[in-house]
This record gives C-alpha cells, structure tokens and sequence, in this order.
C-alpha cells in the first residue's frame, strides 16, 4: 500500500468490529474493510447512525 494512505494513516479506524476488520469513516458512513498483502477488500458500506454489530460483517 502507499505510504500516506488511509490505510497507514491515523484516519483509518481502530475499533474492532471483528477480527481482521477495519473501518475507514467517510462522510457519515463507515467503511468496512480487510487488509491484504496486495489488496484491500472492501467488506461493506453502512451509514454511521446504524448501531453496527460484528454480524453485520458477515461476509
């Protein structure tokens, strides 16, 4: 991943959600999301208002 990416940065999320999940907040929604060696998966999109569970990730 590049250096400076949400992904490295302070902005991506700490929370965790479920093992191996991260969460990046954009606007009001949150973006669920797996970091891989060469990719990034994105898992779901949810709106931030939503009380989000970890079976909300179930993919």
């Amino acid at each position: 991943m590049p250096s400076g990416s949400p992904v490295d940065s302070g902005t991506a999320g700490r929370r965790f959600f479920a093992p191996g999940i991260r969460h990046l907040i954009v606007g009001e929604y949150l973006t669920f999301y797996r970091v891989a060696e060469d990719a990034i998966e994105i898992i779901r999109i949810l709106h931030g208002r939503r009380n989000i569970e970890a079976d909300d990730l179930d993919s």
